[in-house]
């Protein structure tokens, strides 16, 4: 058996709020799990976002998915409840999947600045922090 081919995609620049462009995990050319981007303290999904959940909920209804994994993250800059924001970016993102594919059994986690991606001493590793992932669980 062949190890499948595994890539992360860039989807477009998000301006509203950040730099950073959504991506998708891709497995043998199938979207398992997506990845968004937030500005600091926020919460709310982006049209794009939402696409990418999209995509997913798709495939886990062609292929049998029932469990999700939502999480959310944050940065570790201060002043702000990390916690609950992450639990927040969690939940929307869950909802959201939910939303499309109600017979799915979905998962909210929040990580607070706790599983960073990135480096946090730049502008950019801070933002690559702030994130949820929407995920397919075999």
């Amino acid at each position: 058996m062949t190890a499948p081919k595994i890539e992360v995609q860039a989807i477009g620049a998000n301006s509203t709020k950040s730099t950073l462009a959504p991506a998708r995990l891709v497995v043998d050319r199938k979207v398992v799990g997506t990845l968004a981007h937030f500005a600091v303290g926020k919460y709310d999904l982006s049209a794009s976002d939402k696409k990418l959940i999209d995509s997913v909920v798709k495939f886990a209804k062609t292929y049998g998915y029932t469990k999700v994994d939502a999480t959310g993250h944050a940065d570790i800059q201060q002043g702000m409840d990390n916690q609950a924001l992450s639990d927040n970016r969690a939940k929307v993102a869950g909802a959201y999947f939910k939303s499309k594919d109600p017979a799915a059994t979905v998962i909210t986690v929040g990580y607070s600045d706790k599983k960073p991606i990135a480096d946090s001493f730049s502008q950019k590793g801070l933002a690559l922090n702030r994130r949820a992932s929407v995920t397919l669980i075999p």
